[in-house]
């Protein structure tokens, strides 16, 4: 059956280069065979898409030759259309660039001699995962900022061979597979041909270096699983859901970088003072009745560090703001405003006395 090029790559038929393009590379990146959610036969399919839907003339030979464009394509048809091209062509002459190629398959991009430093790259692809954990603050500390303790348990370097994974004292010793340059090239076969690539080396693991004695403490990994108590500073302004990134403090590698730890911040409710999105300013709310609010009054609220007295006017109507400077959320520039909405609230019974004061009152006015 032939195949919808269009919905292979999950675009529309009008879809702009640019989104065949995305649409391709993020498919590449999940289905590759080099990653563990790989796909042989499924990464074929969106690259053979892609070679069509990318070239200008074929996909307009495809868009109108429909369900017959492999057919006519297999029989030489489309007025000499002569199939995919090599991939290093297709590269080389626009298709995507070099940065396209090394995000999608990594270190393959050696294949097309394109990039940086072999060395550079073997270490690059070294890197202790990432972490992640949920902390949960008061309001205050959102408010106001503040810091949280954490304790969270990760590789770290061994303290005995400080991350090289030999003995203490021991050289290492160069690589006979790489020749220590870190990389391994092999060679295969694939639907656009017979292509060498280039990859880190699975012996050092793109060190180039390898341990003759490994140590005893953490047996040549080079790392060691450890609590670790750290403070977290937390910005005052930080949304509820909102992320902060502490680098270097997620695993551990041998002979590579350190992963980062991502911490996800939920902000507790206050029981009635709430932040108003997109600002640095907070509101309140607060209830008067009909006298205090025609008359006017003082009342006691509380605000983040203390209780304030609010003077509410003269008749003040129901849903009005006070405005309170300065004892809103903490900023670089200064703080922001607390907001006091008033709500007048009605009686729902009156006595006889107080029914015949507002009819009175009803008359006067």
């Amino acid at each position: 059956m032939a195949k919808d090029y269009y919905k292979v790559l999950g675009v529309e038929k009008h879809a702009t280069p640019e989104e065949i393009k995305s649409a391709f590379r993020r498919l590449a990146h999940q289905y590759h065979t080099d990653k563990s959610t790989g796909d042989a036969t499924k990464f074929k399919e969106i690259n053979e898409a892609y070679q069509v839907l990318s070239d200008k003339d074929k996909r307009a030979q495809y868009d109108q030759y429909g369900q017959t464009f492999e057919q006519a394509q297999s029989q030489g048809g489309f007025g000499g259309f002569e199939g995919f091209r090599d991939w290093s062509n297709y590269a080389q002459a626009g298709g995507f660039n070099a940065q396209d190629i090394g995000d999608i398959f990594g270190n393959l991009g050696d294949m097309f001699g394109m990039g940086g430093g072999r060395r550079g790259r073997a270490a690059a692809a070294a890197r202790g995962r990432d972490l992640e954990t949920t902390v949960t603050v008061d309001f205050t500390t959102m408010v106001m900022g503040g810091t949280v303790e954490l304790n969270i348990q990760r590789d770290v370097a061994c303290d005995q061979c400080k991350g090289t994974g030999a003995k203490g004292g021991t050289a290492l010793k160069t690589c006979g597979d790489c020749g220590g340059n870190g990389q391994r090239a092999t060679t295969r076969q694939t639907m656009f041909g017979v292509f060498q690539s280039v990859g880190v080396c699975p012996t050092c693991r793109g060190t180039g270096k390898i341990i003759e004695t490994k140590c005893d403490h953490c047996r040549g990994r080079g790392t060691e699983s450890k609590k670790e108590d750290l403070r977290v500073e937390v910005p005052p302004g930080i949304d509820d859901g909102m992320t902060l990134r502490l680098k270097g403090k997620g695993e551990a590698v041998q002979n590579g970088t350190t992963g980062d730890l991502f911490i996800h911040v939920r902000v507790r409710p206050h029981h009635i003072i709430k932040r108003i999105p997109e600002t640095a300013d907070l509101v309140t709310s607060l209830t008067v009745n009909v006298a205090e609010a025609a008359l006017g009054t003082t009342k006691t609220i509380d605000a983040i560090e203390e209780k304030l007295d609010v003077e509410v006017p003269a008749g003040i109507g129901s849903g009005q703001r006070l405005r309170v400077k300065g004892k809103g959320i903490q900023t670089n520039r200064g703080r922001g405003d607390l907001y006091v909405q008033v709500t007048v609230e009605t009686p729902k019974r009156l006595s006889r006395n107080a029914k015949r004061l507002l009819e009175e009152l009803q008359k006067e006015l």
